[in-house]
């Protein structure tokens, strides 16, 4: 009888410990899939602006961080993501998710509800930062996000950047966070010509270092603003001439005049020569030589310079050796004073002297032979 009472209390402590450890089980269980759930990575966005014929610039999506220089960084662009996890599960694929976007837009994805977060570049005081805290798991499963470019900065003519679908878990290799480059392309030139000097029969006397330039455009007021030295976000900046930072553009020892880190977007522009090299003069024609960057992306920019254009390859501004030529129709200008008298002058005057003197003997002789005919002019009455 003892031993039956035995058992049965081992088989209710054994029940109890079960019915314990199927608790803890649960509850264990249970914190585990929540923390899965509330697990977030942080993806940040590194804002790229190339131009369109940059072909050596690379910024893979590789998910580490790269080394970028500031000047190809943008602020201002806002990107938006969504949690396309269940078009995903129901069959949609990363080129389905590209083609709805580039058929519908963004609105596609809002009119879903499937928007996670909005941010912008540069809010964050990082230039051409965005950074997003997104959820690792969606509908009890690793998620999957599209990320839009929703908005971009009017500069120039700017290509809007792809759309990057992003799974996660992004790699075994990549730690969090998860690092990602969206590229802008934009449509922008960089003019360029060559200085030459002439001498006064219009011959070539070769190329020209040392001519300085500014660059100006004429706004819609017909005021000119010239070429600021810093770029603002990636844009150029327009000031009046008397700004102290107005960019000067000086000719190498191969005469080039280019714009150097400044990209011109379509429009034109005018280069203002305003410093000669040393014997060499301003022409009328360097003052003003017109710059003109095509809507076309496939024509080329041209340069006119006094009234003849052509493509940049061609391109020569000229410098006059000397002196200019006396403008037609003005008299030359002589200094006020006493001239020194020339050698033209002095044999002019000796001449004029000359014939004076000849003059004054022949008179005192003519008078002396007059004086010896009528001597009674000499004293009065000989009688």
């Amino acid at each position: 009888m003892k031993k039956i009472r035995m058992t049965r209390c081992r088989r209710r402590l054994l029940d109890m410990v079960g019915l314990v450890v199927a608790i803890l089980f649960l509850v264990t269980g249970v914190k585990a899939v929540q923390a899965d759930a509330d697990t977030t990575v942080t993806v940040r966005l590194h804002k790229v602006l190339l131009d369109e014929n940059d072909t050596t610039t690379k910024y893979d999506n590789q998910g580490t961080e790269l080394p970028i220089d500031d000047n190809f960084l943008l602020n201002g662009a806002g990107f938006t993501v969504y949690d396309v996890t269940t078009l995903v599960d129901s069959g949609a694929t990363e080129s389905d998710l590209y083609q709805l976007n580039d058929t519908y837009g963004a609105s596609y994805f809002d009119d879903k509800g499937l928007k996670v977060a909005t941010e912008i570049t540069g809010t964050t005081g990082t230039k051409g930062l965005a950074t997003f805290q997104l959820p690792e798991q969606s509908n009890g499963q690793y998620a999957k996000y599209l990320i839009i470019e929703t908005t971009h900065p009017a500069i120039a003519k700017l290509e809007i950047s792809q759309p990057i679908f992003l799974t996660l878990p992004f790699s075994s290799d990549v730690a969090n966070p998860i690092h990602l480059y969206p590229k802008n392309y934009q449509y922008v030139r960089d003019p360029y010509f060559y200085k030459h000097g002439k001498d006064s029969q219009g011959n070539d006397l070769g190329v020209l270092a040392g001519a300085s330039f500014r660059l100006y455009k004429v706004d819609a007021t017909g005021q000119k603003l010239y070429l600021h030295e810093d770029r603002l976000d990636n844009d150029n900046q327009w000031v009046d001439v008397t700004n102290p930072k107005v960019t000067i553009m000086t000719s190498d020892n191969k005469g080039l005049v280019t714009t150097g880190n400044h990209w011109l977007p379509i429009g034109e522009y005018f280069f203002e020569e305003v410093t000669a090299p040393n014997g060499y003069q301003i022409t009328d024609a360097a003052l003003k030589v017109k710059v003109t960057v095509p809507a076309d992306s496939t024509q080329p920019v041209t340069i006119t310079v006094d009234g003849k254009t052509t493509t940049m390859p061609d391109a020569v501004v000229d410098n006059l050796r000397g002196e200019l030529p006396q403008t037609p129709g003005q008299p030359p200008q002589t200094p006020a004073g006493t001239l020194p008298i020339t050698g033209e002058q002095l044999l002019g005057y000796t001449a004029l002297g000359g014939g004076l003197l000849l003059l004054i003997i022949l008179l005192i002789c003519k008078r002396k032979q007059h004086l010896e005919t009528n001597p009674k002019e000499i004293g009065g009455d000989t009688r």
